[in-house]
């Protein structure tokens, strides 16, 4: 019985140690992956024609509720147009169209102005005011270094969200993503 247990610990040792360089390699090249989509992220905002798409992870409404997603929940911001189609729940100030399924978050907006400010410590704070949307009102987002984001959106008669998330990797490597 006990041949069998050390017999066991060792192999198993024997197999860690041949292991450990190939999960070094992955880590190596996951924070390399990083640090290329925060340098060209950093790029990306600094230049004079910004742009990135942001992936929702979690919605909070104004209540504090917290939903998780799971679906592909993106906006995309680029110096000519914003096209968004993240969910909404929450209260409406007056009475909404119940024909319709939409959520008042799936636009796609062109005349708009924004600001982009840097952070001192790390990241960008952009200021979006929509003049073409009759519900949306303002996003702020905030983009940092690590590539994580958040939204803040507020609307004309309806009640606040938030959407915590990151800027997607195919965007900061040059692929072109279409929005549902």
């Amino acid at each position: 019985m006990k041949n069998k247990i050390s017999l066991l610990v060792s192999t198993f040792l024997v197999f860690s140690f041949l292991f450990e360089p190939i999960n070094a390699q992955i880590t190596k090249t996951r924070a390399q992956i990083q640090k290329a989509a925060v340098s060209k992220l950093t790029s990306d905002l600094n230049s004079e024609s910004p742009h990135f798409l942001f992936s929702a992870q979690e919605s909070i409404s104004s209540d504090g509720e917290v939903a998780y997603l799971t679906d592909q929940n993106l906006l995309s911001f680029k110096l000519n147009n914003i096209t968004s189609s993240l969910p909404y729940y929450g209260r409406s100030y007056y009475v909404v169209n119940l024909s319709t399924d939409k959520s008042p978050l799936e636009f796609c907006s062109k005349k708009f102005e924004f600001s982009i400010t840097k952070k001192k410590k790390d990241g960008w704070d952009i200021i979006v005011d929509t003049k073409d949307q009759s519900e949306v009102r303002q996003l702020r987002i905030s983009v940092f270094n690590n590539g994580k984001a958040s939204i803040m959106v507020l609307f004309n008669n309806k009640t606040p969200m938030i959407f915590r998330g990151s800027i997607i990797p195919d965007q900061i490597t040059g692929k072109e993503t279409v929005l549902k």
